[in-house]
């Protein structure tokens, strides 16, 4: 580590010799902490699932693992995909080729809908932000081509990347359709209705704002704004009771759904159909078919490579048994020994915040009061779950025609999936489940169930190894779950009570102070460069407030234990940010992810820390300083 680039750039003093020397997989987007530890994961994967084909004595007793390998071998069975082609798919799409009205859509939506086909209002069955114990049905924004909004502001990209997206469906449709006419003919429809579609569509910053997306609406409201589908019979086959309101995730698509759908563009939602029913099955067809589908994606990400077979393979299966999975990945490789020592940094760092609250000056005591009880009902999930969604039992490999067995076991599945979501309308919620695998490389905290998760795959270095020190620890996974706790105090999750409902527990001038806080954070992020553009700091001050909180708890809890060492700590904080992008991916994240760029995720929220400047002599001319009054405080 570089002494002097410490006090100019301490992401690059930590992470410069490391970035020099590692390059970016082909098949991946980037390469860093997060997606070493993947990559390894995939390799333990894959080395068990093969085993697994030969001899499944270890997963006897595993159901649904035994038919996680029946579907492991469909799935690698390329032979047999190679001699049937697009065979599997014809079916489905002749079944689109005989819809002639938004009647037939209507009298088919719940088939639709449970089989995954792209339909015109997208409903799904969510918490209600304002009663945590109960689901309701939400109604989805504008599904647009375009990664986000502001992609179609950019003539040059937007139409760049159209193009590429254009050419690959076209490829993709000659190989069934003949007729150059025809196939232009649908691939101009489907523009013309994404062009409609992005004028309704919420921006990034719009979708990052949680309060904003709760907008419960009479259900005869929705239906007097769309003339050609039945909302009211639609929603109520979907969910098997009648429904009297729901909530719209984009109150603009009220002022736009008579002119998205009305006679005039059914024929563009049928074409738009027809290729997205095609593209939806292109990674469970044929090899080639596959590889010319992902060619989109690719332009998006910058890899220049299809993943290979074997890894598609390994991946994909995963994905479909992704939680039993995780459960078996989450007992055996970290168990409950790996939970206990977790659970004791988790109740330090909780220990602290607290503390701080207990301590904190700029709260009134009221506000101070229901942000303790919060954070004393926050819920700790580590390793893995208690228990999984029931649907997965029901995941059993079928034959049927032989050439389709991939393809008809999937749709089954994904159908399975969707029923048992949709059935879920109006039942109470059950806050033992999880939203991500264990086998995840990821961790997340839920503001309407009060709860944070770590699934197992993150406690692994640099984040987490009973080998390194206890700073080390701290400076890694300890403040990525102080982060995740801070997210219940973020400009989202405050907003929620402890609960999980959506309510104001605080007072007018509370909350006025920490909409100020807010700002400076949003000041501190805005519109710093990168090597791929500027950082969008309301796009990202969630998580920048959440890293602020992390890092702060996290040190004050490294501090408790014998070997505290400073430097270990500020220095494996930085490590776990170290990473490097694909500039394609690179920029599009600037657009579309809520966490700011990795390394000012580490340079700026260590500017942050006190401690910093004393542990590395950072003076007030090096570029690593901050002054006292521009550093961020807010938990």
């Amino acid at each position: 580590m570089e002494k002097e680039l410490i006090k100019k750039d301490f992401y690059e003093a930590v992470n410069g010799d490391w970035l020099k020397k590692h390059k970016i997989p082909e098949h991946r987007v980037g390469w860093g902490s997060f997606y070493q530890i993947d990559e390894n994961l995939r390799k333990l994967k894959t080395n068990l699932l093969n085993k697994w084909v030969n001899d499944n004595s270890e997963i006897q007793d595993e159901p649904m693992l035994i038919e996680m390998i029946k579907l492991y071998k469909l799935v690698k069975d390329w032979k047999s995909r190679r001699e049937h082609g697009l065979k599997p798919i014809m079916e489905k799409l002749h079944w689109v080729e005989n819809l002639s009205s938004w009647k037939d859509v209507e009298d088919n939506y719940q088939y639709m809908a449970y089989n995954g086909y792209f339909l015109p209002l997208i409903f799904f069955v969510e918490k209600d932000f304002k009663d945590s114990s109960k689901q309701i049905l939400g109604l989805s924004d504008t599904p647009i081509i375009l990664p986000e909004k502001n992609y179609y502001k950019d003539k040059n990209k937007s139409e760049q990347l159209l193009s590429v997206y254009s050419n690959m469906v076209k490829t993709l449709l000659f190989k069934i359709i003949k007729n150059k006419d025809k196939v232009d003919k649908l691939v101009n429809d489907r523009l013309a209705l994404d062009k409609m579609f992005v004028e309704y569509a919420l921006s990034a910053e719009e979708s990052a704002e949680y309060t904003k997306l709760y907008n419960i609406i009479d259900i005869d409201k929705i239906n007097q704004s769309i003339k050609v589908l039945d909302v009211n019979k639609i929603t109520e086959k979907l969910v098997g009771q009648k429904v009297m309101d729901l909530n719209i995730i984009n109150t603009k698509l009220l002022d736009g759904l008579n002119n998205l759908f009305n006679n005039e563009t059914f024929e563009l939602y049928k074409s738009s159909l027809y290729i997205e029913t095609l593209l939806s099955a292109c990674s469970l067809l044929d090899n080639k078919t596959r590889e010319i589908a992902g060619t989109y994606s690719r332009a998006l990400s910058g890899i220049k490579k299809p993943k290979s077979k074997d890894k598609e393979a390994i991946d994909f299966t995963i994905s479909v048994f992704d939680m039993p999975f995780g459960l078996f990945y989450g007992k055996k490789y970290f168990g409950e020994e790996g939970k206990k020592n977790v659970e004791y940094m988790v109740h330090n760092m909780i220990k602290i915040y607290q503390d701080r609250l207990e301590r904190n000056t700029w709260l009134g005591e009221k506000t101070r009061e229901k942000a303790i009880l919060k954070l004393s009902k926050i819920g700790v999930h580590i390793g893995y779950p208690s228990e999984i969604r029931p649907f997965y039992k029901n995941f059993i490999v079928k034959k049927y025609n032989g050439f389709d067995d991939l393809l008809k076991n999937v749709n089954h599945f994904f159908a399975l999936q969707r029923e048992y979501e949709f059935k879920q309308y109006l039942k109470p919620v059950n806050k033992n489940l999880w939203s991500m695998s264990p086998a995840l490389v990821n961790a997340y905290f839920n503001p309407n169930m009060n709860h944070i998760v770590f699934p197992a795959a993150i406690f692994n270095v640099p984040f987490y190894s009973p080998k390194q020190t206890s700073s080390e620890n701290y400076g890694g996974i300890g403040a990525v779950i102080a982060h995740e706790i801070s997210h219940a105090f973020d400009n989202n999750g405050a907003n929620f009570d402890e609960n999980g409902n959506m309510a104001n527990w605080w007072t007018k001038e509370d909350k006025e102070n920490f909409d100020l806080k807010a700002q400076k954070m949003i000041k501190l992020f805005d519109q710093v460069e990168t090597s791929v553009g500027k950082c969008n700091g309301k796009l990202t001050v969630s998580e920048n407030i959440a890293d602020a909180g992390g890092v702060s708890c996290a040190l004050e809890a490294a501090k408790l234990e014998k070997d505290f060492n400073v430097k270990k700590f500020y220095i494996n904080f930085a490590k776990v940010w170290r990473n490097k992008y694909r500039d394609e991916f690179a920029k599009m994240l600037l657009n579309v992810d809520v966490h700011a760029p990795a390394k000012l995720r580490a340079n700026i929220q260590i500017k942050n820390s006190d401690d910093f400047y004393k542990a590395f002599k950072i003076k007030e001319n090096d570029p690593m300083f901050l002054n006292k009054k521009d550093r961020v405080k807010i938990w």
